[in-house]
């Protein structure tokens, strides 16, 4: 009896989402949409980890049902380049374990959703995983989004604008110098010096603190095994893993060693925002002092404001989620940029001609004076498909 009841209950299980799947299918039929469908959820974590082995293998062999892949993560909409859209149309419906989704091509209609937030609410599932260090402006919903919303956009004006110019040509230079010393070597490091780059001014514009480029945020602060950079790298640059290493509670004794990593990296970071937190808390007692950094403006609101501020792990979620937010994006576009500048001399001549002009005489560096002025430069666009593989768009 016990063996037929454990046979019944492990059947059940691996029956469910089958049943769940066909449910949710002739519920999507009523839409009246056309439909693909995955038996694997995009939000699944165990296909996270693995879909990049499995793609590889699955591909070649991929036809009708088992195309599923092709849909079944949260980044589909790109590697599909709206392949899909053109076959079955601007709205379409893909069906998993998991619930229905609504993929949607029109502008218009994108637009008219995302204006109407109380009638068409954020999905917790998506949004629980960036809450790894607490709830923030990406994962909250509704009011809550709001008084996010409302706290943390204030530090995003013309003011920083002007700091973050300032630390930009703080860090490019001494990156120039590194690059101008390399000589006949060349230079293969471009991605990485990047993101340093990158990094050192977000850690600026975000938590007001400057660091020099050659060290800074790499060296060994007290009481830490990892530098906030080697931190924060690693969960930017694994961040499904973090979301697992932070989930799930494992004895050291069976812990993967790639998850024993993320999860030091986490608990490293975790302490530098502490740190850094505390830090500015006791320097708003001091100076008392208004200062324009992000971390600062929701101190000052968690002070002012009571239960309508922020909460600790409130203010440790969006700190973390502007640096996922800027990071990778700023770094990997600057180095994209920088690289193909240099294979394509039209281009460096072009823009190069237009800073001789603005920077020539005496005229200084300040941000409200120049950069208006830097059209060129604004304009530069990546183009993958053109041959030379970068244009330039005039925008005046």
């Amino acid at each position: 009896m016990k063996f037929f009841l454990l046979l019944f209950s492990i059947t059940a299980l691996l029956a469910w989402p089958f049943v769940n799947l066909l449910r949710l299918y002739l519920k999507a039929r009523k839409i009246g949409l056309p439909i693909r469908i995955t038996p694997i959820p995009s939000q699944n974590l165990i296909w996270l980890l693995t879909q990049k082995t499995i793609e590889p293998i699955l591909r070649p062999i991929a036809f009708g049902p088992l195309r599923f892949f092709q849909y079944s993560s949260f980044s589909w909409p790109y590697t599909d380049r709206g392949r899909l859209h053109q076959r079955l149309g601007p709205a379409l419906i893909i069906v998993s374990p998991a619930g229905i989704q609504i993929s949607i091509a029109d502008p218009q209609a994108c637009e008219d959703l995302l204006t109407r937030r109380r009638e068409f609410g954020k999905n917790p599932a998506f949004g629980k995983a960036l809450n790894i260090f607490g709830p923030n402006l990406v994962t909250a919903d509704g009011e809550v989004w709001q008084r996010h919303r409302r706290i943390t956009a204030p530090p995003f004006n013309e003011r920083i604008s002007g700091m973050v110019w300032k630390e930009s040509l703080a860090q490019a230079e001494p990156m120039l110098e590194s690059w101008g010393r390399k000589g006949e070597e060349g230079i293969v490091t471009v991605n990485r010096d990047t993101m340093t780059v990158a990094l050192h001014v977000l850690i600026a514009a975000g938590l007001g603190k400057s660091y020099a480029y050659d060290g800074g945020t790499t060296k060994l602060s007290d009481g830490h095994t990892l530098s906030y950079r080697d931190a924060l790298k690693l969960l930017l640059g694994q961040l499904s893993w973090a979301i697992v290493a932070v989930s799930i509670k494992l004895p050291s004794a069976i812990t993967p060693p790639k998850l024993k990593r993320m999860k030091a990296a986490a608990i490293e970071f975790k302490q530098y925002m502490k740190d850094m937190v505390k830090e500015e808390r006791e320097e708003i007692k001091r100076r008392n002092e208004e200062k324009d950094n992000l971390m600062s403006v929701l101190l000052r609101a968690e002070a002012s404001a009571g239960k309508q501020g922020l909460n600790d792990d409130e203010i440790f979620g969006n700190l973390f989620i502007y640096n996922i937010a800027g990071h990778d994006t700023t770094a990997n576009t600057l180095a994209y940029t920088i690289v193909l500048l240099s294979t394509d001399m039209k281009w460096q001549e072009w823009v190069g001609e237009e800073i001789d002009n603005v920077f020539a005489g005496d005229q200084d560096w300040d941000y409200e004076t120049v950069f208006p002025r830097l059209k060129r430069c604004l304009a530069l666009m990546v183009r993958p498909k053109d041959s030379n593989l970068l244009s330039a768009l005039v925008a005046y």
